[in-house]
């Protein structure tokens, strides 16, 4: 957080040398990120001043009222759009995140992807349960869910409608479904059950994968050779393969536009009058704390600006303010939006001591 140290409009000799003097003198007990400002022009004395001692004129602030630009974070994390839900989460977890912010390939934001929404995607209510088993995905990233092995066949990234089918029944129960579904969607996932594999090569299947880390038999792989069909291992159980293999759609499917959007220029008070709808709580996620001392996750809101990039502004701002942060050399004549940004301290009376330190190349042999 940066400490901005500056005088009063107008300023005089005294009111430009007390902000360089009090950063300084900041900087040297220890604070980082402490410039000097100024709260108007520089007149003949100033600049002779300056050159004198070869110090260049603060920098120029008409303006302290906090910004959104003052909270936001630039390095917000996200994922793109044509990512799977399965690399989604591992990129939730890792970050130790609830919801993302989704970028197109042009990395802007078009939308979040919700810890809720993924859930609700994942465990659906038993009214919506039973299309559990179809799938807008591809056969790669059904592979990857589950970090499965090609047997016979290479790897398909395309998309299509998937058909998921658990052969956990017997040979005759198993048959009427297969010529229930179109073939071509099934994805059957079974067991070391020989019969109901070549059963479902027969049938023209799209791809087998055979669970527990049990390879093809001698006579499963050359008639899935012959037939066109996938054959795919997996390390895992049927039950748990079939789980993670819905983790193979494409986040683009549950984007959730962002309702309330913030600008960097956008006034904090300004953002903190905006409405927030349903769509906007969702719009909430988490980010780790900075400050150890606070908790480890903070509520937050994305920022949409100009061009490609978008940012992360925290929750915090709704409450309390912690951008930038000014001292003062007067109590008068005051800057513009400084009534509203956060004071620390005044340091009218404290410079004269300031002055007076060895490293203050100011420093004359008067008593003033």
């Amino acid at each position: 957080m940066q400490t901005i140290v500056i005088g009063h409009r107008n300023p005089d000799t005294d009111a430009i040398c007390s902000a360089i003097a009090y950063a300084e003198f900041k900087r040297k007990m220890g604070m980082a990120d402490v410039v000097a400002a100024r709260a108007g022009d520089t007149n003949e004395r100033i600049d002779f001043v300056l050159k004198k001692f070869g110090f260049p004129a603060p920098d120029f602030l008409s303006d302290l009222t906090p910004k959104v630009a003052d909270l936001m974070d630039t390095a917000a994390i996200s994922v793109p759009y044509d990512s799977s839900v399965y690399q989604a989460i591992k990129l939730i977890r890792d970050s130790n995140l609830r919801a993302l912010p989704v970028a197109d390939a042009e990395n802007r934001c078009v939308g979040i992807l919700s810890g809720w929404k993924v859930t609700h995607y994942l465990f659906p209510p038993t009214d919506e349960a039973l299309n559990l088993g179809l799938l807008n995905a591809a056969i790669s990233n059904i592979v990857n869910s589950f970090s499965g092995e090609y047997l016979v066949g290479e790897p398909d990234s395309s998309q299509r409608r998937l058909d998921i089918v658990v052969g956990a029944m017997s040979l005759e129960s198993l048959a009427p479904r297969l010529k229930r579904n179109d073939p071509a969607e099934v994805v059957l996932f079974v067991g070391d059950r020989e019969d109901i594999q070549l059963a479902a090569i027969d049938a023209g299947v799209l791809a087998i994968v055979i669970t527990g880390g049990i390879g093809a038999s001698a006579k499963v792989r050359p008639a899935a050779q012959e037939a066109g069909t996938l054959l795919i291992s997996s390390r895992f159980d049927t039950t748990t393969s079939a789980m993670l293999s819905r983790g193979a759609v494409r986040v683009e499917q549950m984007i959730e536009p962002l309702v309330t959007s913030f600008w960097p220029e956008m006034p904090l008070h300004t953002a903190r009058q905006l409405p927030l709808t349903p769509l906007t709580l969702y719009s909430r996620f988490w980010t780790k704390a900075s400050d150890s001392s606070e908790s480890s996750r903070k509520a937050g809101f994305f920022v949409r600006c100009h061009g490609s990039s978008f940012w992360l502004i925290t929750m915090n701002f709704l409450r309390r303010s912690k951008g930038q942060r000014s001292f003062l050399s007067s109590r008068c004549s005051i800057t513009t939006g400084l009534a509203s940004a956060p004071i620390s301290q005044y340091f009218s009376g404290i410079v004269r001591s300031v002055r007076r330190a060895p490293w203050w190349p100011f420093r004359t042999n008067s008593r003033g």
